[in-house]
């Protein structure tokens, strides 16, 4: 899925104390004998009381508290809660018995990007850049929808729509008709004739596209029908996970976007947007509005953790 060559030439000339591995068995000194510590940026926090799943307010102690903690085997925050310290009996690594520590899932959302400012947090998720193939069939089907665009009397402006409605969203998610309805009030107040969809759900594609042309006009597409011939073959052979990021590469490039609160993908691309216009992150999407006037995510904006409205504070664009 990524860039596996600028991944190490990032990283060996920004950080170049780094070694970087393939595998756990290249590692020098790691046996199967060796265990995986799991961790999480709140065990060093001293959070106390509140929201369990609360980000770490003490991002710029992190490195001292994890040394430390290496060092003699004390976990200050023992999971999600405030409780008695945690007690390793395990060695001080060293080159000829090193530990394997990894982050647990959810660490992104943990992470308040911008405590490390600007410069660094609108550059350091470059260094995950999506490999020339799908970058290949990302500019080609981009290129064919401005095109189509323009066939049906545009001047190769669309709109990108994100419909999130999967049997895996969850219960308290926006269904269809709230999507929808939202998706085609814009597109009708913007003047759209034409526009991109990307969804996994091809049932409730054909459904939007067709009250898409009854109710202001507009033409819809997904990125199966803007392929044709080797390209499409390449496009059905990569996985579902590998033709998202072709999807995200369209939405990109959209005039306007449209997509769903409390989707991570719909608010990756409304970050990534903002990032790519707006130059560094000098002030924050603003949450909940019109925003930048590049994006809008429909869904409520009511209540922090529960609407998961702390995506944006911990996702790097």
């Amino acid at each position: 899925m990524f860039d596996e060559n600028h991944f190490r030439q990032a990283f060996s000339t920004s950080c170049p104390r780094i070694s970087l591995y393939a595998t756990e068995s290249d590692i020098p000194g790691v046996t199967s004998e060796t265990e995986v510590e799991l961790i999480k940026p709140q065990n060093f926090g001293y959070r106390g009381d509140g929201n369990p799943i609360d980000q770490d307010r003490h991002t710029d102690r992190f490195g001292t508290r994890f040394r430390q903690w290496l060092k003699d085997g004390v976990m200050p925050v023992n999971g999600m809660q405030q409780t008695e310290p945690k007690t390793s009996n395990r060695a001080f690594p060293t080159a000829a018995s090193p530990r394997l520590i990894r982050f647990e899932w959810g660490v992104i959302w943990n992470w308040p990007v911008y405590r490390d400012g600007p410069e660094f947090t609108a550059t350091f998720g470059s260094i995950l850049r999506y490999n020339k193939e799908l970058l290949r069939l990302g500019k080609k089907a981009l290129s064919q929808m401005r095109q189509l665009s323009q066939q049906e009397g545009g001047s190769g402006a669309f709109l990108g729509a994100h419909l999130r409605t999967e049997a895996d969203a969850l219960e308290f998610w926006p269904k269809y008709r709230q999507q929808a309805d939202a998706y085609l009030q814009r597109a009708g107040a913007m003047g759209f004739r034409a526009a991109y969809l990307a969804t996994g759900n091809e049932t409730e594609a054909a459904r939007f596209s067709k009250e898409a042309k009854d109710a202001v006009d507009m033409r819809v597409w997904t990125k199966e029908e803007l392929l044709y011939g080797k390209d499409l073959d390449d496009l059905m052979a990569l996985t579902l996970d590998q033709r998202a990021i072709v999807d995200v590469l369209i939405l990109l490039g959209s005039n306007y976007f449209v997509g769903v609160m409390p989707s991570s993908f719909s608010v990756y691309v409304t970050i990534k947007r903002h990032l790519r216009i707006d130059g560094l992150h000098m002030r924050p999407y603003k949450v909940g509005t019109e925003g930048d006037g590049l994006s809008y995510l429909v869904g409520s904006y009511q209540r922090y953790w529960d609407e998961w409205v702390f995506m944006f504070d911990g996702m790097w664009p």
